[in-house]
């Protein structure tokens, strides 16, 4: 980055490990000194075992939300995914899970859970549908989005729990 002097400066610093369990990512930023400091770390962790796949990232960062800077990396974000497959028939359940604002001190709590669901019909068809609920301040579950779709191709059938689009033929 451009210190407006026509020096650059540094500004980020990605470092990366990976290791048999998983992998881990730091992120160093400037601190109020100036030193290259660990500012967020995601730790990635994904296990396999008949017909089920299971990943979980963790982000620890030093800005948590609702609460005023300080020292330390703090967990403020846990993504888990599940996916099965048995029979033709694939899920995928994304849960994430958040601190609450109004108490950053409290434990993650759910904030969204996106389901995920490909069956066959049985006639060379697949159905599939997709399910996004958010979670407010009180823990309830809102269902904010709800796509139905069918393809006679069901090979083309693919689960994006990213995002709200989903890719058909």
């Amino acid at each position: 980055m451009s210190d407006g002097a026509g020096h650059w400066n540094l500004s980020e610093v990605r470092q990366g490990t990976i290791k048999p369990e998983g992998k881990e990512e730091n992120i160093l930023r400037p601190d109020a000194d100036g030193k290259l400091a660990v500012m967020e770390r995601t730790v990635s962790q994904q296990s396999s075992a008949a017909g089920e796949t299971r990943a979980i990232n963790e982000t620890y960062s030093t800005n948590v939300p609702g609460q005023a800077g300080n020292e330390g990396l703090h967990l403020v974000q846990r993504e888990s995914t599940v996916q099965r497959s048995t029979g033709g028939r694939e899920s995928t359940v994304r849960q994430v899970e958040g601190p609450n604002p109004g108490n950053p001190g409290d434990a993650l709590r759910v904030t969204q859970q996106a389901i995920d669901i490909v069956r066959p019909d049985g006639r060379g068809s697949a159905e599939q549908k997709s399910t996004v609920v958010t979670f407010g301040p009180d823990g309830q579950g809102h269902t904010a989005f709800v796509d139905i779709g069918k393809t006679s191709d069901p090979g083309v059938v693919r689960v994006d729990t990213q995002s709200s689009a989903k890719t058909k033929k």
